[in-house]
């Protein structure tokens, strides 16, 4: 009371809480998404303000994604991708609750660093570097990234695990573009660097290592690596005391016999070069090799008796052939015929029948010259006997002996024509006849000759015609006639085997010696 009474009154009064009455979830900063892996401050808006108690329970119901919440504070987490519902729950016990749904979203790239490995900026051409690429946030859902390059000064290829390879010398751009979609990109300049000569090795085509004076020899300078990116060489030629000269494509001319350097020097500023000594040699003597060999013997025979001996000789052509000697050799036909020879051509029958004498080049040619000759037991003869025949018929008949069988007679005018042949002329008993043969109008007297050959070997004796003539003075011419009445055969040789070097004409001495044996076989 207010009267100083002291006197106090008292009453109890119920203050009664404020409830909530609504809840509003909200991202921070008004987000609806979270990448994965983030996190995300829940915040809740209650209502009325004046709420007695305003604080919330957190809670997350998974949907499509997944996620989980700090119930105290609201730190939302993505653990899933899809979309979850966030729910705060008044704690006062008034059961209002507010919910937001929440999408857990990719974490997306948002910067790519390009490196060589090692930290490598260059490669050389034609080799490999491998491209790595640092993706931020390390945690992005999706860090591949796609690989390709852009020719600069120089190019390259690129795979799409990265691995880049040198295809042009100079600068290639390397980019890596994320993959999720972000178009975030990284990139970085490599230098496609040459690869230099390390070595050449120079050497003549074939390795020949000499040259003839006046020709050529193509020279090779083999590059090593075989993958440098500049394989030409300059070419250069030294001589001492040969001289050459060489051209840009590396062939060499020889001028001197001698031994000349060839260097080949890279051109790739590498200063690598090469060299190898050549010989030059002087220019050879060209041999003139046998073309043709004819053998003869030196009568011109073909035949010769056993162990007789025949002197052979080997015409070789051409005249100016460098070598011109030759090698004799000899063989028999068969068993039947043999013979020796000497190195000089002497040809000695040892057996009878045939052997064929062969001589050879030495100079390598491979020529051969060749000549059949044939041995027989003993000489061939020929005899004839003399006939005188009347001038009537004009007609020298023949008979005579002879050893061949088979055998052509031929008769020989002193002028050296042939009058007569008879083939096949029978031999009887070493003895043949044959019918006569006609002297023409014109007949000379001299020397005739017979031959016989049998196809193998032959043979020949001569026989002196005369003319004997009587001498007539006409009544009404004053000049002398002569008047041949008789021919008279005279075998002059006394060797069947004889061979008579006549020239057709009887000299005085020879008319008188041969008049007296006409005289006598008349008696």
């Amino acid at each position: 009371a207010n009267d100083a009474s002291g006197i106090v009154g008292s009453t109890i009064i119920t203050i009664a809480a404020i409830p909530v009455t609504s809840i509003t979830v909200t991202g921070k900063g008004e987000a609806t998404s979270v990448p994965i892996g983030s996190t995300l401050v829940m915040n809740a808006d209650v209502l009325p303000l004046n709420a007695t108690n305003a604080s919330v329970t957190w809670s997350v119901a998974p949907g499509t994604g997944n996620a989980t919440i700090d119930e105290t504070t609201g730190l939302l987490t993505g653990t899933a991708i899809g979309e979850v519902v966030v729910k705060a729950t008044a704690k006062d016990l008034s059961g209002i609750y507010g919910t937001k749904t929440i999408t857990i979203a990719s974490l997306m790239v948002n910067n790519i660093v390009v490196t060589g490995a090692d930290d490598a900026t260059t490669v050389t051409n034609g080799n490999s570097l491998q491209m790595n690429a640092a993706v931020w946030p390390e945690n992005a859902t999706n860090t591949n990234v796609t690989w390709s390059v852009v020719a600069n000064t120089g190019n390259a290829t690129i795979s799409a695990t990265g691995l880049l390879t040198g295809t042009q010398v100079g600068t290639v751009t390397v980019i890596a573009t994320s993959a999720d979609g972000s178009a975030t990109k990284g990139s970085t300049m490599i230098t496609i660097a040459a690869i230099p000569i390390s070595q050449i090795n120079v050497n003549g085509a074939g390795n020949l290592t000499t040259v003839v004076a006046g020709n050529t020899l193509q020279m090779i300078a083999n590059v090593l690596p075989a993958n440098a990116t500049t394989t030409s060489v300059t070419w250069h030629v030294y001589g001492n005391p040969g001289s050459a000269t060489i051209s840009d494509l590396g062939v060499l001319h020889a001028i001197e016999p001698g031994i000349v350097t060839v260097t080949a020097i890279a051109t790739d500023g590498s200063g690598v070069y090469g060299s190898t000594a050549i010989t030059i040699t002087p220019v050879p003597e060209i041999p003139v090799l046998t073309i043709s060999i004819s053998v003869k013997e030196s009568s011109n025979r073909d035949a010769v008796v056993i162990g007789g001996t025949l002197q052979l000789e080997a015409s070789v052509l051409p005249l100016n052939v460098t070598n011109s000697s030759v090698t004799w050799y000899v063989y028999g036909n068969g068993n039947a015929g043999n013979a020796l020879i000497s190195q000089s051509g002497l040809l000695t029958a040892t057996g009878i029948g045939t052997v064929t004498v062969e001589a050879r080049a030495n100079d390598g040619s491979g020529i051969i010259g060749k000549k059949v000759i044939t041995i027989t037991s003993n000489a061939p003869l020929i005899t004839l006997s003399p006939i005188a025949t009347q001038v009537q018929g004009k007609v020298v008949v023949l008979k005579g002996t002879t050893n061949l069988n088979g055998v052509t007679l031929t008769i020989m005018a002193p002028n050296g024509g042939v009058l007569a042949s008879y083939n096949d002329v029978t031999v009887a008993n070493g003895t043949f006849s044959e019918a006569g043969f006609a002297l023409p109008d014109n007949a000379e007297a001299g020397m005739y000759t017979l031959i016989a050959n049998n196809g193998i070997i032959s043979t020949h004796t001569s026989f002196a015609v005369i003319l004997s003539s009587t001498f007539a003075l006409l009544d009404h011419d004053h000049n002398g006639h002569i008047q041949i009445d008789e021919i008279v055969t005279y075998i002059q040789s006394d060797s069947p085997t004889r061979d008579l070097n006549l020239d057709g004409k009887i000299d005085r001495e020879d008319i008188t010696f041969i008049l007296s044996l006409i005289s006598s076989m008349k008696d």
